[in-house]
């Protein structure tokens, strides 16, 4: 009886930490949002999924936000995602997958993401 409650203390508690580590929105829903909001256009709303470690000048952050929407219609625009959520410890996570456009392209993305004010936000990698 003891090992069965230690069991079921020690199933809750990874449970409670995982959903409290994942709260909505996930690392994956801010890096959806993210490519929603850049090939859509909006870049205000793309640059609020940013983490506040980037440092680069805006009109950098701009000029790559130009590129990829560019590059996001003549794709086809965004069909879907297939993404998963890696933690790599309590304040940073990483999401690995695909980014899918209508045209039958795929872009293969891995992103590193801060925990800040209860939010996940993307660190800025240049590739």
């Amino acid at each position: 009886m003891k090992m069965f409650f230690g069991l079921f203390l020690a199933f809750v508690f990874t449970l409670s930490l995982n959903i409290n580590i994942f709260a909505v929105p996930r690392p994956s829903d801010t890096v959806k949002t993210f490519y929603q909001d850049i090939c859509g256009g909006d870049f205000i709303k793309a640059k609020q999924q940013l983490s506040s470690t980037v440092r680069l000048h805006k009109s950098v952050i701009d000029l790559a936000f130009e590129v990829w929407n560019k590059s996001c219609k003549s794709a086809g625009g965004l069909k879907g995602f297939n993404l998963r959520n890696k933690l790599i410890d309590f304040k940073t996570a990483g999401v690995i997958g695909d980014v899918l456009f209508n045209g039958g392209s795929k872009e293969s993305i891995q992103m590193k993401l801060f925990r800040e004010s209860r939010k996940w936000r993307i660190a800025w990698e240049i590739r």
